[in-house]
């Protein structure tokens, strides 16, 4: 019989970060991953699941990460899951002389090879008229001939992932949306978007008290987000329709952000939102 193990894992778990999942596997496949990364640090695992090479490796690796912020903050205590809605970070390491908030990132060497550090509703970073509204009040009747509900109801329900209403409804069954939509995103960033430097300053801050902890290739990577403050500028990009969708930010240091404007679910129909990209032009 197979020795038992906290969080349901198995001793065939550990291939999964050895394999790329499945898209639509992503998320169970993390949520293993997280959960041999906690038991291993705390130890809480058959030992003999070591003999295999590919155990004793991950733990090896975690173990020389560990290795630098002992040296700096004394003796690791513990792990802990932070993973859900309500935290911004994967795990919390306890060590002697201090607790260290741990972001996970599964297949990346660099932070800048990751797609986004963060992703916010669309209304956030403005100080003016929103993506949103601005949409529902130029774009949105050239989508479809149904009769739009009220802007107070559009704009109270266009920042989530399901509304059981039937003109969200029939407007994902449009098809040729694609092209308005990308038309729509680059004239509010060019002509419209008053952004709010402030805000996003204060949500990026955020991060730089993390540290991420990356794998790839077998190996583990420590990396923290460069705290270099923001200049207030903004660069275009246009994406491989031609149209511009997303803004990049500078900073003072060798760091910037691309904010990528785009529709989490179908485009035109529901979650208009910022996904946040990190570069580090560090070694360039």
């Amino acid at each position: 019989m197979e020795p038992t193990a906290p969080d349901n894992l198995t001793f065939d778990d550990i291939i999964y970060f050895f394999e790329t999942s499945h898209k639509d596997q992503n998320d169970f496949a993390n949520k293993k991953r997280e959960c041999i990364i906690k038991n291993i640090l705390n130890k809480t695992l058959p030992k003999t699941w070591f003999s295999s090479p590919q155990w004793f490796k991950i733990a090896l690796r975690l173990k020389e990460f560990l290795k630098p912020l002992e040296v700096v903050h004394g003796t690791f205590k513990e792990c802990k899951l932070k993973a859900g809605r309500q935290f911004n970070y994967d795990f919390l390491f306890v060590f002697e002389d201090k607790e260290l908030k741990i972001e996970f990132k599964f297949g990346v060497e660099t932070i800048s090879k990751y797609p986004e550090i963060l992703s916010v509703a669309s209304n956030t970073f403005t100080t003016g008229l929103s993506y949103a509204e601005y949409f529902y009040d130029q774009y949105l009747t050239a989508l479809t001939d149904l009769e739009p509900p009220s802007k107070e109801f559009y704009l109270k329900n266009i920042h989530k992932h399901k509304v059981d209403n039937p003109f969200f409804i029939e407007l994902k069954k449009i098809t040729n949306a694609k092209i308005t939509v990308d038309e729509s995103i680059d004239d509010f960033l060019v002509n419209q978007l008053q952004f709010d430097y402030a805000q996003f300053t204060n949500k990026i801050k955020e991060q730089f008290d993390k540290v991420f902890l990356l794998f790839y290739n077998e190996q583990f990577f420590m990396e923290k987000i460069d705290d270099a403050p923001i200049t207030p500028e903004i660069d275009f990009k246009k994406g491989r329709t031609g149209f511009t969708n997303t803004i990049i930010l500078k900073t003072t240091g060798t760091s910037e952000y691309h904010l990528l404007l785009r529709w989490k679910n179908h485009a035109g129909v529901l979650f208009p939102a910022w996904q946040v990209k990190y570069l580090s032009k560090k070694g360039d």
